[in-house]
């Protein structure tokens, strides 16, 4: 589990100062909480977690026969759907 587990606080509260170190899931995980501060915290030593997502993400783009070309594909797609939305955006917001 996560160093620090912070789920269903709708008063909110303060997370500070801490050392989440070597742990195996995420450092700090807050769910479904309002108005919660998270400040001068440390996770330290955190590279099992990283490798695993870093890993699950591989998954998605590189199988057992190489590069799945269609999901390469369509996250280029998003991308360049995501910065054509923005330069549009941005047009009409300029009136050009």
């Amino acid at each position: 589990g996560a160093g620090i587990f912070y789920e269903i606080n709708k008063g909110g509260g303060i997370i500070a100062d801490n050392l989440v170190y070597a742990n195996r899931s995420r450092g700090i995980y807050i769910s479904g909480s309002q108005n919660t501060w998270i400040v001068h915290n440390t996770v330290a030593d955190a590279r099992k977690f990283v490798s695993g997502e870093f890993g699950q993400v591989k998954d998605q783009f590189v199988d057992d026969d190489g590069v799945r070309v269609e999901r390469v594909a369509l996250a280029v797609a998003a991308v360049a759907g995501v910065v054509t939305f923005v330069m549009v955006v941005r047009s009409i917001v300029r009136g050009r």
